[in-house]
């Protein structure tokens, strides 16, 4: 296992978004490395990871492909400082204190708004690991496994296509439906068709059996979410003590097989190999063993 360790620019001299476009950089480099972005786990501490999680953000925004995972340890993603846990959670975080992130984040900011979801990811909208797309479980889970390494997938609930919103043949006032053709894929929309009466089986809103899904797996360590609105997050709070049953697992295992991924995201990589012939072929004149 290869780790990279990026040198960014650091505030005050070079404040926000300095940083953020050096990491940036630095991950588009990584991903047209052999393997892609399939084979890249992105992390960071504290302050890095609050950079980690504006990295996928500004990621997912450019479309550039997302990681396989993200290991983040104690974050920052609160600068305006306002979340109640500051001070009903200071005794279980040993490393971030609410005057340490307002000591630091000023010199960071320059005058960016702290609320900005681009340097206080706890406003962003964080729509990964849901059933749809199980590819990571062939490689990156069993690796992560064997070493110990957490792993934090992201969209549990597939940018939404598994909210119960998004149908085939139907109208949506998902607005991303538009804009990701991914969204719309056959394929994707089918599964989700045959995830809706399995949801009802289990006696389970859609939302709650994607999410309880994605914690199954003994590999990942948590899920991120993002709820717009209070309601959103009161749903999946409710869903926090589900546990899917094996015969549950064994049919979402059916519609989906493990390790596999349903259609391919459009922010997905595509290593230039496969699409230029030139890349993966030597000369004509050199292509013998014993040349």
């Amino acid at each position: 296992m290869r780790a990279v360790s990026v040198g960014y620019r650091l505030a005050p001299e070079h404040p926000y978004p300095a940083t953020l476009q050096d990491v940036t950089a630095a991950y588009r480099a990584l991903v047209e490395q052999p393997g892609g972005a399939g084979h890249v786990v992105v992390s960071g501490e504290s302050a890095g990871g609050n950079l980690a999680i504006e990295l996928l953000i500004a990621g997912k925004a450019e479309r550039l492909p997302m990681p396989a995972a993200a290991l983040l340890l104690s974050p920052m993603t609160d600068l305006t400082v306002t979340g109640g846990s500051y001070a009903g959670k200071a005794h279980a975080d040993p490393v971030i204190t609410a005057q340490a992130i307002r000591t630091r984040a000023a010199d960071y900011l320059a005058g960016t708004d702290p609320a900005d979801p681009l340097v206080s990811p706890i406003f962003a909208d964080l729509s990964g690991l849901p059933p749809l797309n199980r590819g990571i479980e062939s490689e990156v889970l069993p690796v992560t496994q064997r070493h110990g390494i957490g792993v934090v997938v992201w969209s549990p609930l597939a940018q939404g296509l598994l909210t119960g919103r998004v149908r085939s043949g139907q109208q949506t006032d998902l607005r991303r439906t538009a804009i990701f053709s991914h969204m719309r894929d056959e394929r994707r929309l089918d599964a989700v068709e045959k995830v809706i009466p399995l949801a009802d089986e289990a006696g389970l809103p859609m939302t709650r059996l994607a999410m309880a899904f994605a914690i199954a797996h003994p590999g990942v360590t948590s899920a991120l979410i993002g709820p717009r609105t209070m309601e959103h997050l009161d749903d999946l709070l409710a869903g926090l003590d589900v546990k899917l049953t094996d015969d549950i697992l064994d049919q979402i295992d059916e519609i989906v097989p493990p390790g596999t991924d349903v259609g391919t995201l459009d922010m997905a990589y595509r290593p230039p190999a496969l699409q230029q012939p030139d890349l993966r072929r030597h000369p004509a004149g050199e292509r013998s063993a014993a040349a």
